[in-house]
């Protein structure tokens, strides 16, 4: 009898397995997605082929198709089992519950989610007997519905909320966000499972960094979320303990020197001054007059024209012109002319010839004009504006040229060492 419980022990623990349901749908009527199954092949070969799960592995299933292998898949999992679903696809969310859509799916308004899509509550209710249950959805992609829809109520999943047992949920982006299908042939989030599936690490630390890669590798327009309900510790993998790390590889600059235009190489205006010369003139300072002589009882007496002293100014300069250039705008700028101020006799009243005696001979005397110069300055060329050629001028100066930009390289270290 001893022996009898003891084998049944031993079958109960030798019986513990890994088993997965791995499902991939693309080829949607509406919402076709290149990458599901490429997705779902991946993790597929990592968990059978690297990680020793028994796996069913489905693609392109409808809604009774789903349920059937997911009703199946619920019935092989035993009380020490980890159990795991990975599900690549359309996934969107009604009243706080995830659907998955499986293939023909038709929904015209938000209402028709449930009766067309697979909740994911479903799912992991028939994983409660597991050991730990892990659901993986990279099911978060973009509404393949009528766009009518409100987004805010069907965009992206929400979390789950279950009384379950043992669980982790890992979601490919957080609650009510969309995810990207990839610009190759598969997701960022699958291609990081893959990184990080095959390493010895505990199951949230190796789910956060599936997180931290997906971030750093989109930018981070796409961080996943994960919902960890469970006591103890599980590994998937009892591998070698080295990771890859992405690592920072700065830029390299080299100095070099370059000589640049700094001004010149064309025309500028220059203005040209006016020409001037200086001229003699010879100007009047008295007038010329006649003036009378005789003797009378022996006195010389002298008649002549009344004389005053005046003063009078002197054209010397007639001003002065030039231009002023300000950018490209000449502006023409002339200075006021010039006098001197000299003293002029004048005749300020001619002689009375009655005054001239009769009856006595009398002398007449011609007096001549007086004159002096004065040095005018003339403008003999006005002042112009003519455009000239500007030789170039260069500096030599020092700058930093770019050898290598800065990248990211992976480098394999410890997997303690990777956040």
């Amino acid at each position: 009898m001893r022996v009898f419980l003891l084998l049944l022990l031993l079958l109960e623990v030798g019986f513990a397995k890994k088993l997965a349901l791995v499902i991939g749908n693309s080829n949607y009527t509406k919402g076709y997605l290149p990458n599901p199954i490429n997705d779902a092949q991946l993790i597929r070969n990592i968990l059978h082929n690297q990680l020793g799960f028994d796996v069913i592995y489905k693609t392109d299933l409808s809604k009774y198709q789903m349920e059937k292998e997911i009703r199946s898949f619920s019935s092989s999992i035993g009380s020490r089992d980890i159990a795991l679903f990975y599900y690549a696809g359309h996934g969107m969310q009604y009243n706080r519950l995830n659907y998955l859509i499986p293939l023909k799916a038709n929904a015209v308004t938000e209402g028709q989610i449930p009766s067309v899509g697979v909740e994911v509550n479903y799912i992991l209710g028939g994983m409660n007997r597991a050991k730990l249950a892990i659901v993986l959805l990279d099911a978060c992609r973009n509404n393949p519905f009528s766009r009518s829809f409100s987004r805010g109520g069907t965009r992206g999943l929400a979390q789950v909320n279950i009384n379950q047992g043992n669980y982790i949920i890992s979601y490919a982006t957080e609650a009510g966000d969309e995810t990207q299908d990839g610009n190759g042939v598969n997701s960022p989030y699958a291609l990081a499972l893959q990184e990080f599936l095959p390493k010895p690490l505990e199951i949230s630390r190796l789910l956060k960094m599936v997180k931290n890669r997906v971030a750093g590798n989109t930018n981070p327009q796409q961080i996943p979320y994960v919902d960890d309900h469970y006591i103890g510790e599980y590994t998937l993998s009892d591998g070698g303990g080295s990771c890859t790390k992405v690592v920072r590889v700065p830029a390299t600059y080299k100095s070099v020197k370059e000589k640049v235009l700094v001004g010149g190489n064309g025309v500028k205006k220059v203005a040209v001054p006016a020409k001037y010369g200086i001229i003699t003139e010879k100007i009047k300072v008295a007038d010329g007059y006649t003036m009378y002589t005789w003797v009378e009882n022996g006195i010389l007496k002298t008649l002549k024209p009344k004389i005053k002293m005046v003063r009078k100014r002197v054209l010397v300069s007639n001003g002065n012109e030039k231009y002023i250039i300000e950018g490209e705008i000449a502006r023409k700028v002339t200075t006021p002319p010039l006098y001197k101020t000299v003293e002029i006799d004048e005749i300020q009243e001619n002689i009375d010839m009655k005054q001239l005696p009769s009856n006595i001979h009398y002398s007449e005397v011609k007096v001549p004009g007086k004159y002096t110069t004065v040095k005018i300055k003339k403008m003999i060329k006005e002042p112009s504006i003519k455009e000239v050629s500007v030789s170039p001028s260069y500096e030599t100066i020092t700058k930093k040229v770019l050898l290598t930009p800065e990248t990211t390289k992976n480098v394999s270290v410890s997997c303690s060492e990777v956040n």
